[in-house]
């Protein structure tokens, strides 16, 4: 645990802390591992251990929301916390006591735009305001204990790091897999496998690319890369996505060489537990041999497997341009159910589609075979349904999300399309 180390620097203070060391789901926000905390007397910003702004919230704003605040990612995005929507609300809809609001075009079924909102955009515009405040006044005596924290904010808020996560991974990353949600979207992205077995045609975010598996040396570079990006920092992080859109259908001596490498990276860390997430086709699910999942089982991590399922309607997948029979759809969810009764340490879970000009039968189809299958509420995994891009009749998404919601038995929630 890091002391406090608190100092009053012209009507601001500066204290390095430590928050909570294990991922939560509460009603109020909170704040996680080591870091330096600053608070003026219309903000509170918190800095990671590099120096970086991670946190912006609010206060004493009549118009600030008391428990919304911006996060910036490490891509370099910033997303709006909310619990205006209701915190039973929220987690009806995304597992969470909170919605997350990006600052780009996504899936949403919530029309809510603070981005737009002037007190965000001055919240955002006083961060740059208190870093050049900071130059000025670094050098005078009252800054003098506190010097090198508040250089490093300095150095690390007015220039974007080079170089940036996407070019050190060689790639973009254009959708996390919902279940990091458990980790607040805090993981280290490591490329195993670049591409996508189906790239089909309704998908928003598909590279495009065909699979190509990354050798050894490649996903070595990455994480000597990735340990210096992270830098100080490092000690606060748990959890590991392994990248990308289909890290499953890599063959087990490069997952393992992957996961291995990756846990030396995190093994120091400050938080407990470790998570390991990832997606996982229809196909590479299929023809997974078993030794993988024993692999994974016997990790030191817990692993969340993220399959696109899409719909069990032969007419919906034809619909929507993916090349894939409806009955191995259903293969490939027994699959699934067989695994999360199997392994302690696995939890695969699913993603269909939801749009208001689809076909009955898609939603019929998920709620007859899922029940068919799956005896009590009972069951390991969750899950998820992804409005299309470009989807306008929210109303009508909303009706249907608590159609099936509440008549199948599993968990149920939206995925939000969201990069990092």
């Amino acid at each position: 645990m890091l002391a406090e180390c608190a100092s009053k620097l012209n009507n601001f203070s500066v204290s390095i802390e430590s928050g909570l060391d294990k991922y939560s789901k509460a009603t109020h926000p909170i704040r996680y591992g080591n870091y330096i905390k600053i608070r003026t007397e219309g903000y509170e910003y918190i800095f990671d251990l590099n120096g970086r702004a991670k946190i912006i919230s609010g206060k004493r704003h009549n118009d600030w929301p008391r428990e919304d605040w911006l996060k910036r990612t490490k891509g370099n995005d910033w997303i709006f916390y909310t619990a205006g929507m209701g915190y039973s609300n929220a987690f009806a809809y995304e597992g969470e006591y909170y919605t997350l609001c990006l600052n780009y075009n996504s899936n949403s079924v919530f029309d809510y735009k603070p981005f737009k909102s002037q007190y965000v955009l001055n919240a955002l515009d006083s961060l740059q305001s208190f870093v050049s405040k900071l130059k000025n006044v670094i050098d005078e005596p009252a800054c003098s204990e506190n010097k090198v924290l508040l250089n490093k904010i300095i150095n690390n808020n007015s220039v974007l790091p080079e170089p940036d996560i996407h070019s050190i991974i060689k790639s973009s990353i254009s959708v996390l897999p919902p279940d990091t949600r458990h980790s607040d979207y805090d993981v280290i992205p490591v490329i195993i496998a670049d591409g996508c077995v189906y790239n089909c045609s309704f998908c928003s975010v598909k590279s495009g690319e065909k699979i190509n598996i990354r050798n050894e040396a490649n996903i070595a570079l990455q994480l000597n890369q990735l340990r210096e990006f992270y830098g100080e920092d490092i000690i606060n992080y748990n959890s590991v996505f392994l990248g990308n859109h289909d890290a499953l259908v890599a063959n087990e001596s490069i997952m393992a060489f992957a996961i291995g490498e990756s846990y030396k990276l995190i093994k120091n860390t400050v938080m407990l537990d470790n998570y390991l997430y990832l997606f996982g086709s229809i196909f590479s699910l299929l023809n997974a041999d078993e030794e993988i999942f024993s692999m994974l089982d016997d990790s030191p991590f817990h692993t969340y497997i993220n399959i696109g399922f899409e719909s069990f309607d032969q007419t919906t997948l034809d619909l929507i341009g993916k090349p894939v029979k409806a009955d191995d759809s259903k293969k490939a969810f027994k699959r699934m159910i067989e695994i999360n009764r199997k392994y302690s340490n696995i939890e695969i879970t699913g993603n269909f589609i939801i749009g208001s000009q689809l076909p009955t039968s898609h939603l019929t189809s998920m709620q007859d075979f899922i029940n068919e299958n799956i005896p009590d509420r009972s069951v390991k995994g969750c899950i998820y349904l992804s409005p299309l891009i470009g989807e306008r009749d929210n109303d009508e998404i909303k009706r249907k999300f608590h159609t099936i919601k509440y008549s199948i038995r599993m968990p149920v929630y939206v995925y939000l399309i969201q990069r990092l």
